[in-house]
């Protein structure tokens, strides 16, 4: 279907115009381009007032603001994390063909069994939902992502399962490993051994 802009005149496609609830037709007027260069126009022409505006309102206005922030975060978890993959997902040349029905979060992470955190902010980052894919190598697509903590994407990364099932059979060895070298270093080093000698002993160790 096609239809014609009340500003340029042109014949395009439906799909060049966005929706409007209140319209005949469910469209707007104006295709797309048109009404992006005139919102531009008019915020071009008013910027120099909406500027200062807008600045002195977040100052006067800051909890609030972050109070709807929170509730819009809380409110559309979904979309957030949608629009985020997209952005990653071009970022580094990958195939997204993902919809809202495909990001499902979870109460708790499926690997760590945390509780997931959507406002947990920086100081918590650990428990935010993260996008994995399933399969490192393909892109963000439908089947090939889960949502998981964001620790546990930082651990699993680009690692194989087999990767990570040697590092989880041989990780008590190494820590107790570490821990023995840790309190040997201390221990020559009270005794005033120089850093050489403290490393050739480690070494042999």
């Amino acid at each position: 279907m096609n239809k014609t802009c009340r500003v340029c005149g042109s014949v395009k496609s439906e799909s060049e115009f966005s929706k409007r609830a209140d319209s005949t037709d469910g469209l707007r007027s104006e295709c797309r381009a048109c009404k992006k260069a005139t919102d531009a126009a008019a915020w071009n022409k008013y910027k120099h007032k909406k500027l200062p505006q807008n600045k002195e309102y977040k100052l006067n206005n800051k909890d609030a603001i972050q109070l709807k922030m929170r509730k819009y975060r809380e409110n559309n978890r979904e979309s957030i994390i949608l629009g985020a993959i997209r952005k990653r997902a071009n970022a580094i040349g990958v195939l997204f063909n993902l919809t809202i029905e495909d990001i499902v979060i979870p109460k708790y992470c499926p690997l760590l069994g945390i509780e997931l955190c959507f406002n947990g902010g920086m100081s918590n980052r650990d428990t935010s939902p993260s996008a994995d894919r399933i399969e490192p190598g393909n892109g963000y697509t439908k089947g090939n992502v889960k949502i998981i903590s964001y620790r546990a994407n930082r651990i699993k990364n680009n690692a194989t399962p087999e990767e990570l099932k040697l590092m989880a059979s041989r990780i008590d060895e190494y820590s107790a490993k570490q821990v023995k070298s840790i309190t040997f270093e201390s221990r020559k080093a009270e005794k005033g051994q120089d850093e050489k000698t403290i490393i050739e002993i480690e070494a042999v160790d």
